[in-house]
């Protein structure tokens, strides 16, 4: 027969448990949601500013090309000189290794991903490659998870980087 304080300690396991794995599922979802945005964000002022909107206020943002302290004017800084010779990119990221710390407000995250940068939105043939590794620290504002830090560091990249995006020098197209 089970006791009461049994049945206590069960319920209070099994609150943590769902926590923990709605924490888990909040943080990919804000990762699947920074994804999206961020290809959105090329042709669409709105979904960038939704973009920044899922940064922590005192976020730390560090790209191959530079980085970045504070939300407000994350977004334009992101799609800045180097990002907007670009007319269009295509993100991809997987791999979500997600760690809860125990305070259960902040959480480190790794995860990968391959970018394609086009050269013309109307030839898709041609496009410069690059993949890495993200490295991000989340943390929980009033119940939301936030992006708070994030630092990407790119590990391989094929074709011609125009703009210095992934922090390599920055060549031409060859000319046909």
């Amino acid at each position: 027969m089970t006791t009461s304080t049994e049945l206590e300690k069960l319920v209070v396991h099994l609150q943590r448990t769902v926590q923990t794995l709605q924490d888990r599922e909040a943080i990919r979802t804000l990762l699947d949601r920074y994804t999206a945005l961020h290809d959105q964000a090329f042709t669409d002022l709105d979904a960038r500013q939704k973009w920044e909107d899922l940064y922590a206020q005192d976020a730390e943002v560090t790209y191959a090309f530079g980085s970045y302290r504070g939300k407000k004017g994350l977004g334009e800084w992101a799609w800045g000189p180097s990002v907007s010779t670009y007319p269009q990119c295509h993100l991809q990221s997987s791999n979500f290794d997600i760690s809860l710390d125990q305070d259960g407000n902040t959480a480190a995250v790794r995860s990968n991903c391959i970018t394609h940068w086009l050269y013309d939105r109307d030839n898709l043939a041609q496009h410069f490659d690059a993949g890495g590794v993200y490295h991000w620290t989340m943390v929980k504002e009033d119940g939301v998870w936030k992006i708070w830090k994030l630092n990407l560091k790119v590990a391989w990249t094929h074709g011609f980087d125009l703009a210095g995006v992934s922090g390599s020098e920055t060549s031409k197209l060859p000319t046909s």
